[in-house]
């Protein structure tokens, strides 16, 4: 998580990687994508109740990779 000195308030800026929302071996089911990152969100809740802001961004490489 990034800490941005001389700001006022903590903000958060949290990247997962494609493999948090889509896992080796897995096919791209819907279902199963969501469950990846149900998992990966409740991981991070924890550290997230510290901040006032955060953003999260995300890779989509398997994604991307499965449909070309």
């Amino acid at each position: 998580m990034a800490y941005f000195e001389g700001m006022q308030e903590r903000y958060a800026v949290i990247a997962l990687g494609g493999n948090a929302i889509l896992r080796k071996g897995q096919t791209a089911e819907p279902s199963k994508q969501m469950k990846n990152l149900r998992e990966a969100v409740d991981n991070l809740s924890a550290a997230l109740n510290r901040y006032k802001s955060f953003a999260i961004t995300y890779g989509n490489g398997p994604q991307v990779g499965f449909d070309l």
